[in-house]
C-alpha cells in the first residue's frame, strides 16, 4: 500500500539545505519523527505527506496510501534535490534503477490516486474502521462512508474522498481530544477510553470505549458506534467516527445521558 523508493548516495546529503529548499515551497513543513526519519507535508493541501529515512547506505523515500497530488509533487521536488546533492542512484521497490525525472508524472499520479481511492472504497464496505493518518488527524473510513460514496466512481470518487481527508485535517475546529486514558478490563486486557465531560469543546476519535461524565463517580461507558447514533443536535459526525463535539446545552447533554444509560457497559 506504500510506494517506496531508495537513493543510493555517492556523497552524503546536506539535510539543512534540503529542509531550507522544502520550506521555500508555499505551505511546506517538516518535522522529525525519530530514528532518522523526517516527515514533510504541504499544510492545507497534503492528505498524507511523505517520509524520508536515512539509513547507513541508502535514503528511503516513502509515500503512503491516499497520498494526493500535492504529496507526490512534494516527493518529486525532494527526490530531485536529494539526487542533485548526493549524485546518487534512484531505485524502485524492485531495486531497479529509475532514470526518469520527475519521478512521478501527472499520469502516474492520476493512476495511483484513483487506484488508492477505489481500494479504500472497496475495503470500507468490508471493515468497520480503516484509519488513515493525515498530517493533523486520523480520517476514518467504514461502512457509513462507503454508503456515502457508493454512487461515485473514478475522478468524482477521488474528489469526494480527498475532500473528506482535507476537511478532517484542516477544516474542522482545532479542538483538543480531551481526556484519553488507558485502563484494564476484568480480563486484564488494556483498553483506551476517551472521557467526555461537556465542559470543553473537543474532537471525538475512535477508541475502545467512550466515557460520559454524569456528575457522579459512575460514568456511562459506551462504544463509538452507539454514540454515533445519539449525537446532540450541535455535534457533527464528519467521517466514520470523527465527531466535532462543542459544548452543548445542559438539556442536550442530559438527553444524551438518558438515551445512553440503558446501554451502559460499565
Amino acid at each position: 500500500m506504500s510506494l517506496v523508493h531508495h537513493i543510493i548516495p555517492k556523497q552524503q546529503p546536506d539535510m539543512k539545505q534540503l529542509n531550507q529548499c522544502v520550506l521555500a515551497m508555499e505551505g511546506a513543513k517538516y518535522e522529525g519523527r525519530g530514528e532518522g526519519t523526517l516527515y514533510y507535508w504541504i499544510d492545507g493541501k497534503s492528505t498524507r505527506g511523505m517520509d524520508i529515512t536515512m539509513h547507513d547506505e541508502s535514503i528511503e523515500i516513502r509515500n503512503t496510501v491516499l497520498s494526493n497530488h500535492s504529496d507526490y509533487q512534494l516527493t518529486n521536488n525532494i527526490v530531485e534535490e536529494l539526487l542533485d546533492q548526493t549524485q546518487g542512484v534512484l531505485l524502485n521497490e524492485d531495486r531497479e534503477e529509475v532514470e526518469k525525472q520527475p519521478l512521478l508524472g501527472d499520469q502516474d499520479i492520476t493512476v495511483k490516486t484513483l487506484a488508492d481511492c477505489e481500494m479504500i472504497q472497496t475495503l470500507s464496505q468490508q471493515h468497520e474502521d480503516i484509519a488513515i493518518l493525515g498530517p493533523k488527524r486520523k480520517v476514518h473510513f467504514g461502512k457509513r462512508t462507503h454508503e456515502r460514496f457508493k454512487s461515485f466512481k473514478g475522478e468524482t470518487l477521488k474528489e469526494k474522498i480527498f475532500a473528506l481527508m482535507l476537511k478532517v485535517n484542516y477544516e474542522i475546529p482545532d479542538y483538543d481530544y480531551g481526556q484519553v486514558v488507558q485502563a484494564e478490563d476484568p480480563s486484564g486486557e488494556k483498553k483506551i477510553l476517551q472521557i467526555l465531560t461537556n465542559k470543553t469543546n473537543c474532537i471525538v476519535d475512535k477508541y475502545d470505549y467512550i466515557l460520559l461524565y454524569t456528575g457522579t463517580e459512575n460514568p456511562i461507558m459506551i462504544t463509538n458506534q452507539l454514540l454515533n447514533t445519539m449525537l446532540p443536535s450541535n455535534w457533527e459526525l464528519v467521517d466514520e467516527f470523527t465527531i466535532i463535539a462543542p459544548v452543548t446545552s445542559r438539556e442536550e447533554w442530559n438527553k444524551l445521558l438518558r438515551k445512553t444509560e440503558p446501554y451502559n457497559l460499565f
